[in-house]
């Protein structure tokens, strides 16, 4: 669960990562909206972009 605003909001998130670029989902389980993100993959540390695509993908949440 995740705070977006002043209302607690349920998410879902997927992470795929490959060999150039690692996908990424978020779904809002309140409104059923699916975000959806992709960053180059960071061989020497994959969490670099899971890490960075969650975090675009928890404010473009956070703009709705």
């Amino acid at each position: 669960m995740s705070n977006v605003g002043s209302e607690t909001c349920k998410v879902r998130t997927g992470v795929d990562v490959g060999g150039t670029f690692t996908d990424l989902v978020l779904v809002d389980q309140n409104t059923g909206k699916i975000f959806l993100g992709k960053r180059l993959t960071t061989h020497a540390d994959p969490s670099r972009a899971i890490l960075g695509g969650s975090s675009e993908l928890r404010r473009n949440l956070a703009a709705r």
